[in-house]
């Protein structure tokens, strides 16, 4: 439970996809429902197969898909409460 007494928000439940393109010139996007927040407070960051999604104080750990563990971030965007990160793969360890 928060402090308030208010329970803690849902798991985050990613949707993971191929935008475009194969091998390396392929671009993958995940997409998450975010609970309603302060957009200023939004961060980002990753931490080797999870993404850090902070905003104000809390801050989750999103596990990334095995494609996506092996591709580096190319941006993100929030549209309303949907948080849309795109992804390209790493040619230092994508397979060849």
């Amino acid at each position: 439970r928060r402090r308030d007494g208010s329970a803690p928000p849902g798991p985050l439940r990613p949707v993971v996809e191929r935008e475009s393109g194969s091998g390396l010139d392929a671009v993958y996007r995940m997409r998450l429902e975010l609970p309603p927040l302060d957009t200023s407070t939004l961060s980002l960051g990753r931490a080797g197969d999870d993404l850090i999604i902070t905003v104000g104080g809390l801050r989750r750990r999103v596990r990334l898909a095995s494609v996506l563990r092996r591709c580096i971030v190319a941006g993100a965007v929030l549209r309303g409460s949907e948080l849309t990160v795109r992804f390209r793969p790493d040619p230092e360890v994508w397979p060849a």
